[in-house]
């Protein structure tokens, strides 16, 4: 019997959603601060913010409005915009190499390596960013490959709501123009009026964004360019950057990914074919760029992870459709693929890791995710002590966890004394405050810093909540949050405004 592999890609997608959705709703991690952090974003809807476009908050204002405030709501869209990847994926390398294996296997691919699956629960700008960047690639190859103008409106819809995700739609609104300069198919496109009007459409969307920064001083792309300045030497930066690329993609396959790409040029340029020019060029001109700014500063691992959607379909191709298949290149993949999946799968359930080795809370990515349901909940415990004071934090991470977690859902603060900027400076004036007291917190055990100190009129001694790992270390600490108690506010003084960025 045939094997419909369109239809085994759609129970695929269908079986993945479904175990994320069931998996969020078990609680096994609480929301990352950068979820909690947007999810206040949400509950202040504007053109734009100070991190980035607006598209990450509409979604989860959309998603909370269906599903209420909760950790589902909040993430729903992780997992659906995660479907539509795959599908954008299957659809495009099917298309390109008339394989639907192809498609399959960068499908599970996209699905199994740590970033992927990862990005498919938590939601954050990159959810949206990927799943726009994959559509954005079929649109323009479905243009390219039927000769059909009509595609190329779609095309400027999804690159302007890519803009309204992430500054990097830039750099591949230009990996797109090299495509086209480069590839013997694209270049007749370039003396037509589509491409260009597809640019107006996607500018003209962004229009907004732009209009809101002049009117903010620019905030969001100061922000942007105050992440490249250098603070640590090159070399140590950069092996960050390449030891969290490995770590996101899974050793073998980020090698597996790095030697497609290599041999997308190679078949690109030296034999011009114009399937691997695209792969080549959607992928490696992104991944260059993101590494050269971590010789400076702020280069976070999962920057570069929509260099992988076309890397992934290269990397496919390459294992399906070439010539002759050797027994020790299977093998490589097929460890490649294990080790992957155990990656991803201890992500999800640390607890089968704990079963051979404990691992320290400083080298668990994950332990950042712990602590803040009980944080909540002994704050809520605390108004009831304090009911009006307001919460705050110097930490938009802390502020924004306790505003999710604490019963009610009260607005919180971010005091503007001693840190950069962030979306907090643009909410509710805390001046507006004075006369009221204050549950504060950071990261402890720690002292309270003599400037948030100077801003109250007394100050009770502080309270350490401790967050212990549990498991086969039940004593191990996770970490420690230090609670005070502050009374009389009495405002940020004029002249202390923030002006690092």
């Amino acid at each position: 019997m045939k094997i419909s592999y369109t239809l085994v890609v759609y129970i695929l997608i269908a079986a993945l959603s479904a175990f994320r959705i069931f998996y969020i709703i078990g609680g096994f991690y609480a929301l990352a601060p950068d979820e909690t952090y947007f999810w206040e974003w949400s509950r202040h809807l504007d053109w734009s913010y100070y991190d980035m476009g607006p598209m990450v908050a509409y979604i989860i204002a959309f998603t909370t409005k269906i599903f209420g405030a909760t950790e589902l709501g909040v993430r729903l869209g992780a997992v659906i915009l995660s479907a539509g990847v795959s599908l954008a994926i299957f659809y495009l390398a099917r298309e390109m190499f008339g394989s639907s294996k192809v498609g399959l296997t960068a499908v599970i691919l996209m699905n199994i390596v740590p970033i992927g699956a990862t990005g498919s629960i938590i939601m954050t700008y990159y959810s949206p960013q990927v799943f726009f960047w994959a559509l954005s690639l079929f649109f323009i190859h479905r243009a390219i490959s039927t000769g059909k103008a009509v595609w190329w409106y779609p095309l400027g819809i999804s690159l302007g709501l890519g803009l309204l995700s992430h500054h990097l739609f830039f750099v591949l609104s230009a990996q797109l123009l090299l495509y086209l300069v480069l590839s013997q198919e694209g270049r007749p496109w370039l003396r037509r009026r589509e491409p260009y009007l597809a640019a107006i459409i996607a500018l003209d969307m962004f229009l907004p964004v732009l209009l809101w920064n002049i009117e903010h001083e620019m905030v969001m792309f100061r922000h942007a360019t105050g992440l490249m300045g250098r603070d640590r030497s090159v070399l140590l930066v950069f092996s960050e950057f390449l030891g969290g690329q490995l770590g996101v993609v899974s050793p073998l396959m980020f090698l597996a990914s790095i030697y497609a790409m290599i041999l997308s040029a190679h078949r690109g340029f030296w034999k011009g074919d114009d399937r691997w020019l695209f792969l080549f060029t959607t992928s490696v001109p992104v991944l260059v760029f993101i590494s050269c700014l971590s010789f400076g500063r702020r280069v976070e691992a999962n920057w570069p992870v929509s260099a992988y959607v076309s890397g992934l379909i290269a990397v496919s191709a390459i294992f399906h459709l070439r010539e002759e298949k050797k027994s020790w290149q299977t093998w490589i993949a097929a460890i490649s693929v294990v080790i992957a999946l155990c990656e991803t799968s201890v992500a999800h359930f640390p607890s089968l890791l704990d079963t051979f080795y404990s691992l320290p809370p400083r080298l668990d990515t994950t332990n950042r995710l712990f602590g803040w349901k009980e944080l909540g909940k002994r704050i809520s415990e605390i108004r009831k002590e304090m009911p009006v004071s307001f919460l705050s934090s110097r930490d938009y991470g802390i502020s924004s966890e306790i505003a999710f977690y604490t019963e009610g859902q009260p607005h919180t603060y971010c005091l503007t004394v001693g840190r950069k900027r962030n979306q907090y400076d643009l909410f509710e004036d805390i001046n507006a405050l004075k006369g009221r007291d204050s549950i504060y917190v950071k990261f402890g055990p720690a002292q309270l810093e003599p400037k948030v100190q100077s801003l109250f009129e007394s100050v009770s001694p502080p309270e350490d909540l401790v967050i212990y790992k549990q498991g086969r270390s039940p004593t191990v600490i996770r970490r420690v949050f230090t609670i005070f108690r502050l009374y009389g506010f009495k405002g940020i003084p004029r002249g202390e405004e923030l002006n690092t960025y």
